[in-house]
């Protein structure tokens, strides 16, 4: 199904035969600027290679101690996977992996700042069918509010699993409204990083873990089936950007706080 889009249609009818070929709704999608790019969480990714497991909790520890008593948040309620999520929505790095539910969302990341000299991308992933093959049940974590994000980091890395994670039932009050406007969603990525961080992306593992684990599960999909891609030509360009702009898809509505305002100023100011 690998092919490349030179326009806004070829995109949807590229959607339209992945939902079709997995007969669900409800895809993940995620957008990046340069086909090249693997799917790696930024914890891993700027993570020396080699680095052991623990020495990652470690690190992970103290850019979560450090954020939960920062003055805006240390009097607030929030459970450590809450914390977990927003430091991975302002740019903290973590094992998480942003994907989105709106493909439209997915196709501004994928074009917004783009410099047009190489294909972006657009990534499709069936979550359940991600959960079918490394847990052999085709459901999407919930990990309890009660429960430790650390003690479930002991529980689950025997393995270099990947795992698709709902958060939606945690109530953020407002508090971070990125995660709403983004309808965004996370695999959760336990590789040890023993190795290149290359060697552990999802795009990677996925075929490696299907085959591992055909023997432990029944009817297991093929990798192609969870999680495939559509490279976009530059040629597409204009028209996503305009169709992104009627749907008043921007980085002023993905991003509703002054950050998100002032960059959309910023990159708007030549058309005043």
């Amino acid at each position: 199904m690998n092919k490349v889009a030179n326009s806004l249609n070829d995109i949807k009818e590229y959607i339209t035969d992945f939902e079709n070929k997995v007969e669900r709704k409800g895809i993940w999608y995620r957008g990046v600027t340069n086909s090249d790019y693997k799917l790696i969480p930024s914890l891993q990714r700027d993570l020396p290679p080699k680095t052991l497991h623990d020495d990652m909790k470690n690190i992970e520890r103290k850019m979560f101690d450090i954020f939960k008593n920062t003055k805006e948040i240390k009097d607030m309620s929030f459970t450590d996977w809450e914390l977990m999520y927003l430091m991975q929505h302002l740019g903290l790095r973590t094992r998480f992996l942003d994907w989105t539910f709106n493909p439209l969302v997915a196709l501004f990341f994928a074009t917004y700042n783009w410099n047009k000299k190489q294909n972006a991308r657009l990534w499709l992933l069936d979550p359940h069918l991600l959960n079918k093959i490394y847990l052999g049940e085709e459901i999407i974590i919930q990990p309890k509010q009660e429960n430790s994000y650390f003690d479930f980091l002991d529980t689950y890395t025997i393995n270099n699993d990947i795992y698709a994670l709902d958060h939606y039932q945690f109530n953020y009050d407002g508090f971070n409204k990125r995660i709403e406007a983004q309808s965004g969603v996370f695999t959760l990525h336990l590789s040890r990083n023993m190795l290149s961080p290359n060697i552990y992306s999802l795009d990677n593992t996925l075929e490696t873990a299907a085959t591992i684990n055909k023997h432990k599960y029944s009817d297991l999909p093929t990798s192609d089936i969870v999680l495939n891609y559509i490279d976009i030509h530059p040629n597409a360009a204009n028209e996503i950007e305009q169709y992104l702009f009627e749907k008043d898809i921007s980085i002023k509505t993905l991003f509703p706080d002054l950050h998100g305002t002032v960059d959309y100023i910023n990159n708007i100011f030549p058309n005043f």
